[in-house]
């Protein structure tokens, strides 16, 4: 695979309710470039990880899971920009839930 144009980062604790939403909307996209997903987990307990270990067998190189114990947000954003190869870098929040 060529080098990622694009990195999507997105860090996640026990959001088993969200995680799958948020992996489809970055894999529904249709692009004519390479990217990856670089996944911060702070040790979810309630299934989270398992979600985003399947998705990382779906797609096959293209989700990095990085876990970050009992660390903050800022700790996962910094982790997360290290780990990026892509040339921009795209955060994604996990958790938000659209209510009208």
């Amino acid at each position: 695979m060529n080098e990622p144009k694009v990195t999507v980062f997105l860090s996640t604790y026990n959001q088993v309710k969200y995680i799958r939403k948020a992996l489809d909307s970055i894999f529904m996209q249709e692009t004519s470039f390479p990217y990856e997903v670089v996944v911060a987990d702070d040790y979810s307990t309630d299934g989270t990880r398992d979600v985003i270990l399947e998705y990382q067998e779906k797609y096959p190189g293209l989700i990095t899971i990085l876990s970050n114990k009992d660390k903050t947000v800022p700790y996962a954003m910094n982790i997360g920009i290290e780990h990026a190869k892509g040339e921009y870098i795209i955060r994604l929040d996990a958790h938000a839930e659209y209510k009208p």
